[in-house]
């Protein structure tokens, strides 16, 4: 896994960089850490921007800074193979020097999905306790390496057969390390407190590809995806880790390099944000691939809905819908309406009950067992709003939790009009409805 080096073509218009003075930040905990650097990234940040005919322009920070989610925990994850530079070079370009306008993203905590091999390297060039680079970066910037959790445990290696993964290289290790990946960031992705910064930075293409996916399924707007790109005449230096607070010359290939002149350059990697379109198995599960963006395909594709009454079952492409006799009566009188062009419908449709208790008996068969006897009674003065609204409910929160929330919309009981006019129906079209016995 040796390290790759990046290289973008930019044009001269495109170029930006960002420089401030000498960093004077006190110690602090990470929160404090990421508000002093804040303030001082916005009150110090020059930009210079390329000009077409090469001149340069000074301009003030921009008006408007994006607004980070309030969080309590932030997660650094990343692959690694066997260059841990990566890691700080990618927290350098968070913590120290974000980009023009932006907060910097001071983690509470780092998780690293690497092989054994890249944990043992890892450890020994970034925590040794008089060595690791990562006290340095912290010693260097005054950040207190206390209040980030990076230690043994920050280090998820797969596994294949009980041994862990010395390197990545057939199909078989290829499938341990995507389920890894996946499992991590569901799990992180599972706290609504925690904010997620993921790296493509390290590791085989494939654990970048597999942690830009696992981002796509579980990721919420307060994560986000990125790359860091280095100065490429210190991108193959094995002693380059981050920009040292006293600027030092590195030796690469014969040639001297200062690292006052070093550019990190963070880039933002829009992903598509899928998670509300899975159904909640995929999420709750960890299912191959393939499935997955099965999953997905049918999310968007108009699919027939079958009722089969004697099962109580709704049928979506390859999903199903399990519902108590009630609830599945309430869902088929909504369906037969839809498919015989009908109205939509509230509490107050005149026959209401009667066409509740058509459906209902039809599932039933026994018209006079004792739970259509009580349904019977609970109907006797006609349908009631507490009575459709709580029908309502549980039928459409079984259509998402079975079908995702995508999917699910398509086929729920959608409402119209304003309250208290409000109706509700089927969206389906109606030649897609399929009424088995």
């Amino acid at each position: 896994m040796a390290r790759s080096l990046v290289r973008l073509r930019l044009s001269s218009k495109s170029i930006t960089t960002c420089t401030s003075g000498e960093n004077r930040a006190e110690t602090l905990d990470a929160g404090e850490t990421g508000d002093k650097l804040a303030k001082q990234s916005r009150r110090r940040c020059v930009c210079h921007h390329a000009t077409s005919d090469g001149d340069q322009r000074r301009t003030g920070p921009p008006e408007r800074a994006g607004v980070t989610p309030r969080v309590s925990r932030r997660i650094l994850v990343a692959v690694i193979g066997l260059t841990p530079q990566v890691l700080t070079e990618t927290l350098y370009a968070l913590a120290v020097r974000p980009a023009c306008g932006a907060s910097p993203f001071v983690p509470t905590g780092i998780r690293i999905v690497t092989t054994a091999r890249g944990r043992e390297r890892t450890r020994r060039e970034l925590l040794h306790p008089h060595t690791g680079r990562f006290f340095q970066l912290c010693t260097d910037y005054r950040i207190d390496p206390r209040t980030i959790a990076f230690d043994d445990s920050s280090f998820l290696v797969p596994e294949r057969d009980g041994h862990p993964l010395e390197d990545v290289t057939g199909a078989a290790d290829h499938a341990v390390v995507a389920k890894t990946i996946r499992r991590l960031v569901r799990d992180l992705a599972a706290d609504a407190g925690a904010a997620i910064h993921a790296s493509l930075a390290g590791g085989r293409r494939t654990m970048g590809f597999y942690l830009g996916h696992a981002l796509s399924l579980y990721g919420r707007p307060q994560d986000r995806l990125s790359h860091v790109l280095v100065d490429p005449r210190l991108a193959a230096a094995d002693a380059f880790y981050y920009p040292p607070a006293i600027p030092a010359t590195v030796v690469v290939r014969s040639r001297s390099v200062n690292t006052r002149d070093a550019g990190i350059t963070l880039i933002d990697v829009p992903f598509l944000r899928l998670r509300d379109g899975l159904p909640l198995r995929t999420i709750d599960e960890l299912p191959p691939f393939s499935e997955t963006g099965a999953d997905m395909r049918r999310a968007t594709a108009p699919l027939a809905i079958e009722l089969h009454y004697r099962r109580c079952l709704l049928i979506v492409g390859r999903h199903t819908v399990r519902l108590p006799p009630a609830d599945f009566g309430f869902y088929a009188l909504m369906a037969r309406r839809r498919a015989g062009g009908h109205d939509f419908i509230n509490y107050r449709t005149p026959g209401l009950d009667r066409e509740y208790l058509r459906e209902y008996t039809t599932v039933t068969v026994d018209r006079w067992a004792p739970n259509v006897v009580r349904v019977r009674g609970r109907l006797r003065n006609g349908a009631d709003q507490e009575w459709f609204e709580q029908r309502k409910a549980r039928v459409n929160h079984a259509m998402r939790s079975a079908l995702g929330p995508w999917l699910g919309r398509a086929y729920e009981i959608a409402s119209e009009g304003r309250r208290p006019e409000t109706r509700f129906g089927l969206l389906v079209e109606p030649g897609r409805i399929i009424f088995h016995d």
